[in-house]
């Protein structure tokens, strides 16, 4: 990718802290495309939009003094999901007495939402991916 091009990709402030793998790996998929350089790099930022735009915030990424809640609301799929945590884990939790312990697998189950049910909370033990 030519120094120029990666400088107009990255000229937008939201694109400005992405790593250059991260950026020039974008760009990969357009490069070879029969279109401008200016069409090309709508594309890539579009991709990166697609790719990095639940983590852009600011906000999200430092949320010191954010409840849980507050957290899950900002991505469509954990807002859809919200208002149902509380039955749903009532049902994972309702068989299980007294001290139990949950490893999140990375199953798509999110660690913000443990707080959200109103049940007896286990131990809740997360590993990292």
């Amino acid at each position: 990718m030519k120094q120029e091009i990666f400088e107009q990709i990255v000229k937008k402030k939201e694109f400005s802290q992405l790593p250059n793998k991260d950026v020039e790996l974008a760009f990969s998929h357009f490069e070879r495309r029969q279109c401008s350089d200016e069409e090309k790099i709508r594309l890539t930022r579009d991709l990166l939009r697609k790719v990095f735009s639940a983590f852009a915030s600011g906000k999200i990424l430092s949320p010191k003094k954010k409840g849980p809640e507050w957290i899950l609301r900002k991505h469509l799929s954990t807002r859809e999901r919200l208002p149902h945590y509380g039955e749903i884990y009532e049902r994972i939790f309702k068989d299980i007495g007294g001290e139990a312990s949950v490893i999140d697998l990375g199953a798509g189950i999110n660690g913000f939402s443990y707080k959200t049910h109103t049940t007896n909370q286990p131990n809740i033990h997360r590993q990292p991916h």
